[in-house]
């Protein structure tokens, strides 16, 4: 096995010390050892990964590390031993490739909708009795960036967007899409419930959406920012389209007059149809706006969402959406199981029906 693993010949091997096959930093660690066992007598039960040298000069990993053992006449001695992990590196680089895959998807789309795209690739389309919809735009976006440089157009959208999506996972609702200024989310396909839930859910969050812009003002921010909202709720068509950069997507008649009511709302109002403000008049303030002309549509009846009866009471049974760290104490969990991870790897690393354990 060493003759294969360090492409040489078995006599050339043996001429060899085993401090000339690993780089100097750890054959200095590798002596330190060895040192320590002659001058105290105590044999070493550190294992340590150390990169290998090739007589060729290629590099490649091992773990490494010496014990005790007695030899045929019972007298004790002392022995170096090597497991190559080139093979174990890189199955892990392809997990850790493949996680980070996931992860990526897993935040592209939403939770239930990119568990089945893993496991069926082929499109996803569904229609929904129910859903309601949200556009939010900021007012006069277009000028103001004109004026702006890129990488200030494109600090203050992350600055306010992060802002927002913090609040869409407050209530699990799905960020479709942003395009531009304009942001879009949707009740579907994360709420199970009624339908004035989902009502109510969208309600709160284009509150809170307000709420959040007069705190990114107050933040000092040398742009003060406005924002139209509009909501409507009724049946849609969902789906995944594009197979490179993949889209959850919402189309129909409830999505296009959402997005109306965005366009012919007032700065600093959430604007909805009169099936919202019917539908959730018991937990919710609405104000009549009057007859509004909406394109395809023609004169329209629209309200201004204004104020909450009561405040939101988020149910027992709502499905996680994704993984997010809330604290340093989830991060230094994170990381002590990395490292539990790499202790496991090591302990098991010459015997491959311990690999359950890696697993578990």
């Amino acid at each position: 096995t060493a003759v294969k693993k360090f492409e040489s010949s078995r006599e050339d091997l043996s001429k060899l010390s085993i401090f000339s096959l690993l780089n100097s930093n750890h054959a200095s660690w590798l002596q330190g050892e060895v040192e320590k066992y002659l001058t105290t007598g105590i044999p070493t039960t550190t294992q340590r990964e150390v990169e290998a040298i090739r007589p060729c000069g290629d590099a490649f990993p091992v773990a490494i590390g010496v014990s005790e053992m007695e030899g045929p006449d019972g007298e004790p001695y002392f022995a170096v031993y090597m497991h190559d992990l080139s093979e174990r590196k890189r199955m892990l680089k392809i997990e850790a490739e493949k996680a980070a895959a996931e992860y990526l998807l897993f935040n592209m789309l939403p939770e239930t909708i990119a568990g089945r795209l893993k496991n069926d690739p082929s499109h996803i389309a569904e229609s929904h009795s129910f859903a309601a919809v949200l556009f939010a735009d900021i007012v006069g976006f277009t000028s103001m960036s004109s004026m702006m440089e890129p990488q200030e157009v494109v600090s203050m959208l992350n600055d306010l967007f992060s802002m927002f999506d913090e609040v869409v996972e407050r209530y699990d609702l799905n960020k479709v899409k942003t395009i531009g200024d304009c942001y879009m989310v949707t009740s579907v396909p994360g709420i199970v419930g009624d339908e004035e839930e989902h009502c109510r859910r969208l309600c709160h969050f284009g509150l809170d959406m307000i709420t959040t812009l007069h705190r990114y003002n107050e933040e000092g921010h040398d742009r003060k920012l406005d924002l139209r909202v509009g909501l409507n709720c009724g049946p849609v068509v969902a789906g995944v389209v594009g197979t490179k950069r993949f889209l959850y997507d919402l189309w129909g008649d409830a999505v296009n007059l959402a997005s109306r009511m965005e366009s012919t709302g007032i700065p600093g109002k959430v604007q909805t149809t009169g099936h919202v403000a019917e539908m959730v008049k018991d937990d919710f303030y609405f104000e009549k706006r009057g007859m509004v002309k909406v394109k395809g549509k023609g004169e329209m009846e629209t309200y201004f969402l204004t104020g909450r009866k009561k405040p939101y009471e988020k149910p027992r049974e709502t499905p996680k959406r994704r993984l997010r760290l809330d604290s340093k104490q989830d991060a230094n969990y994170i990381r002590e199981s990395i490292r539990a991870f790499e202790a496991t790897l090591l302990d098991v690393i010459n015997e491959p029906d311990q690999m359950h354990r890696i697993h578990e």
